[in-house]
């Protein structure tokens, strides 16, 4: 079932990415002559885009930056302290995690980057348990990404 789902949400991603205007990827600041990059403008407009593209009798739930402070399971560093921009998971029941994303511009630092992926890898270990990760890059590439 993962597999199945995980092919169902990347079709609905593939959609939804399309389908995002390109006035999202950057935001005009007043009193500044060039548009920036806001990730949570990207992300809160692709979350919308992602929850019109996925089927009605999709079995996992879409949430944005779960807040995990507090949960009776989740106690331990560093996940306690990480907040994936999304989460495709069934919400209260820790054995139907599918998939935490992580989002950055194509102009993101390397150090963001890497904390972005730390907090993936940390998904996929217990208590957590998803299934996968994903990094989601959107926009322009930088010259400073050095892989």
């Amino acid at each position: 079932m993962p597999d199945r789902a995980l092919a169902v949400f990347l079709e609905a991603l593939k959609k939804a990415t399309r389908e995002v205007p390109q006035d999202y990827f950057q935001l005009p600041v007043a009193g500044k002559e060039a548009p920036i990059y806001r990730e949570r403008v990207y992300c809160y407009e692709l979350y919308h885009r992602l929850r019109v593209a996925l089927p009605a009798d999709f079995h996992y739930s879409l949430a944005g930056e779960v807040d995990k402070r507090g949960h009776p399971i989740i106690r331990t560093p560093p996940l306690n302290r990480r907040k994936p921009d999304f989460l495709v998971h069934s919400a209260g029941n820790m054995k139907r995690n599918l998939l935490a994303v992580e989002v950055k511009p194509g102009i993101a630092r390397s150090r963001d980057i890497k904390k972005d992926i730390e907090t993936l890898l940390s998904c996929l270990d217990q208590p957590a348990d998803y299934e996968y990760g994903m990094f989601l890059i959107y926009g322009g590439a930088s010259s400073r990404m050095a892989w």
